[in-house]
Order: structure tokens, then C-alpha cells, then sequence
């Protein structure tokens, strides 16, 4: 169906790439080392190097008095190579005692996880000695607010559509930056794609869902959605969407997106709507959600723009369904972009009465509420979504394209 309108759309695409990415994620990185004898380390990694390390609680075995824990002399100004292998040494001198100090390690910045190992040596005035035991102390940190992250690349891979509680669903697994899909992604339950389209329907002629390689943020691989007609059956209209588990009231999504070139001329006005996110649940909390979406401008001035919105839904006696609109916000920038790549970050807090929602465009800000983010029910977030007016689908399939996705708890700096 409709396959030379997608070819055309992916030849389009592959003109948009840009090149390079971020060095990694930055913040503090928090670990352990491996002795098991309550020994922590902490480094900052920041636009591609790492600026400080230190060690606390580290066991120190010392001669000529007790051994103890300490908090020995951390170092700053590391020397951080290309491939993300530091190292440093200190020495120096306390109102006591004289130290030296060296770490060295390597920060895999692309899973915001570092690993080395760490020595000091103490020489106390009265000429005690203290010494880390072991010598060369292993240790891992990893960056905490962090949940997940791909880029989509091999081992991952999208499964055929198979019939799942009489619906066609796919789904994604493996894992290139050491988080797998389909190992719990967020620490609970087993995502996939889910359409709503029942299995007597041939799957190839209503959506599509696969990796495209080449056609990623910087030419590696990127994951492709469409939804290539409309149509409503029992359960909806069909829509190609990925529900992701969250294991708590704090969340942050992080991606790459691209729509396809030319899809913006199918936004006359605020009628016409195209969904890139939503929050809600398949339960007794169905009434209530928030949404990402794009929406023409109003009386078709400006153009499209982006909204933010908490609804409330209700069912009418006829089966139908009445949209009430909590709150809203509709930016005029930064314009949505089509045919080119844009980043796009949500940070949200569920709460019945004192949530947020936030919302960034290409680093610019176009939603920030404070109020009501939860029904009864935790919300799960539908974090890649494709869904339409029937007027935007008049104007033909939709497509998208997602690459270097980032899932943590709070809003994370840096990126894949």
C-alpha cells in the first residue's frame, strides 16, 4: 500500500541528517566499589570530560594505627582522553598528613556509565601510614536520574506483527547501549506497538513500524512509524503507538524526531490535530490524560503549532465521547519543523493536585504547568505516538522518524 509515497518520504529524510552528536550524558555519576565494604565513588562528567573524582567511606588499612574510613583527597582537572579513558594523579599536603593520590578509569558516556580503579597513600607527621585496601580500588559509577537509552542500532530489532488479545502488535527488542526493550525497559512489564487494529485486518495496509538504516540523527539508524490509512473499528480508529510501564511518579522522555516533509500543509486550523505523546491508561482512569500533539493555529493563522493539554473525557449515552480541555498551552514558538530533525523533551510529576509538566522544543520551552497530572490511576506515557483528525489524515499517510531516545527520571543534560 502506498509504497511509493514512503519511499519517496524516506529519499526526503536522508537529506536532513546532521552530523556528529553529543559527547554523552553529564551530571555527577554515583557508584561503588567492588570490594562490598560499603566504599562510594562520585565523578563529574561534563561536555566530554571528566572534571573531578572522589572516593568516601574508603577502607583504609593503616600502620601504626587503626585502620578506618575516610574521605581521602579527590582529584580535579583530569586528563580525559577521545575515547573516554582518564586518568590523574594528585599529591599534596593536609594540616597532618601528606597524600598522593591517582585514579584512572573510563566513562562510557553513550550508557552514562564510568568503571576504574582509585588508590591513596597517607603519611601521617608522627610517620603513620594509611593505604587503601585494595590497593587500586575497583569501582563503577553510573549517571542516577537515567532509566534508558538507544540509538536503535543491531542487536535491536522490531518483530513481525503477531495477534495479541485479538489485536496486531510488534515488538521491539534487544538493547545497543546495554538497556534492552524487552527486558523490562523501565523496570516493569514488556512494551510493544500497539495499533488497535483488530487481527482479521491485513497489518501492511493500515500502519508500519521499522528500523531504516542510514536514516538516523547522524546516519545511523533511526526507527520509522506510519500509519499509512485511516480507519475505525470497534476498539478506535487506528493508531500506531508504544506504551511504555513507568515505575514512578517522576518521569522524563528524551528524543530525536523527524515528520515527514510537507505534512505541515495538512493544518488549517485548531481542528486539525496530530499527537506525538500521550499519558493515560487503558483503565477505570481512561477519562483523564495529557497530551503532545501539534494543532493548526487558529482561524488558520500562523501556521501549526505545538499544544499541551490535560483533558478530561466522558462517555455520552450514545457511545460517544465528550472532550473537556483542563488545562492548555499553544505556542507559537518555536514552530513545529517538518522534514527536519527536532528534540523533543517532556519532564512531568504525577500528582492529583501538585503535578508538573514541562515540555521543550529544540531546547526552548513551550509548556510549563504546575496542577493536576493524575487521575486515580498512575498514567502510562504512549512516548512514540501516531494519531490524527480524520481531516489531517485527507491529506494522506503520516510518518515519522525517532532516533537517540533517553528515558530518566528528571531531565537529563547532554545526549546520545
Amino acid at each position: 500500500m502506498r509504497r511509493a509515497a514512503l519511499a519517496g518520504f524516506l529519499v526526503l529524510a536522508i537529506a536532513g541528517l546532521t552530523a556528529g552528536a553529543a559527547p554523552g550524558f553529564d551530571g555527577t555519576y554515583k557508584g561503588t566499589a567492588a570490594g562490598g565494604l560499603g566504599e562510594r565513588a562520585s565523578l563529574v562528567y561534563r561536555n566530554g570530560e571528566v572534571a573531578s573524582f572522589r572516593g568516601s567511606h574508603i577502607y583504609l588499612r593503616c600502620e601504626g594505627r587503626r585502620d578506618h574510613y575516610g574521605r581521602p583527597p579527590g582529584l580535579r582537572d583530569l586528563r580525559t582522553e577521545s575515547s573516554g579513558r582518564f586518568s590523574g594523579r594528585a599529591r599534596g599536603k593536609r594540616k597532618t598528613y601528606s597524600f598522593a593520590t591517582r585514579v584512572r578509569g573510563r566513562v562510557r558516556a553513550e550508557r552514562a556509565h564510568a568503571s576504574g580503579t582509585a588508590d591513596w597513600h597517607l603519611r601521617y607527621r608522627n610517620g603513620d601510614v594509611c593505604n587503601s585496601r585494595p590497593r587500586h580500588m575497583r569501582w563503577s559509577a553510573n549517571q542516577p536520574d537515567l532509566l534508558f537509552a538507544s540509538r536503535f542500532e543491531p542487536p535491536v530489532a522490531i518483530g513481525q506483527p503477531k495477534s495479541q488479545l485479538g489485536y496486531w502488535r510488534s515488538a521491539l527488542t534487544g538493547g545497543d547501549l546495554g538497556f534492552p526493550w524487552d527486558e523490562g525497559l523501565t523496570g516493569t512489564g514488556h512494551p510493544n506497538f500497539l495499533t488497535l487494529l483488530p487481527d482479521d485486518q491485513n497489518p501492511a495496509s493500515y500502519y508500519t513500524s521499522q528500523l531504516e538504516p542510514g536514516f538516523g540523527i547522524d546516519g545511523s539508524t533511526a526507527l520509522l512509524q506510519g500509519v499509512i490509512q485511516d480507519a475505525s473499528f470497534d476498539a478506535g480508529r487506528v493508531r500506531n503507538q508504544f506504551p511504555v510501564p513507568w515505575p514512578g511518579a517522576h518521569g522524563y522522555v528524551s528524543y530525536m524526531l523527524k515528520l515527514q516533509p510537507g505534512a505541515g500543509d495538512a493544518f488549517a486550523d485548531r481542528k486539525d490535530w496530530r499527537r506525538i505523546m500521550e499519558w493515560g491508561n487503558g483503565g477505570a482512569d481512561r477519562q483523564f490524560r495529557i497530551v503532545l500533539e501539534i494543532r493548526g493555529g487558529p482561524h488558520g493563522l500562523g501556521g501549526p503549532r505545538w499544544n499541551v493539554a490535560g483533558l478530561q473525557l466522558t462517555k455520552r449515552d450514545d457511545g460517544g465521547t465528550n472532550t473537556h480541555t483542563l488545562w492548555d498551552y499553544f505556542s507559537e514558538r518555536p514552530a513545529p519543523r517538518f522534514g527536519k530533525w527536532m528534540h523533543v523533551e517532556v519532564q512531568w510529576y504525577e500528582h492529583p493536585e501538585k503535578g508538573r509538566f514541562k515540555v521543550w522544543i529544540d531546547g526552548e520551552q513551550v509548556a510549563d504547568y504546575h496542577g493536576k497530572t493524575k487521575g486515580p490511576e498512575h498514567l502510562t506515557p504512549q512516548i512514540f505516538k501516531i494519531y490524527a483528525s480524520s481531516s489531517v489524515f485527507d491529506h494522506g499517510p503520516l510518518y515519522q522518524w525517532i532516533d537517540d531516545v533517553t528515558l530518566g527520571k528528571r531531565r537529563i543534560k547532554g545526549g546520545l
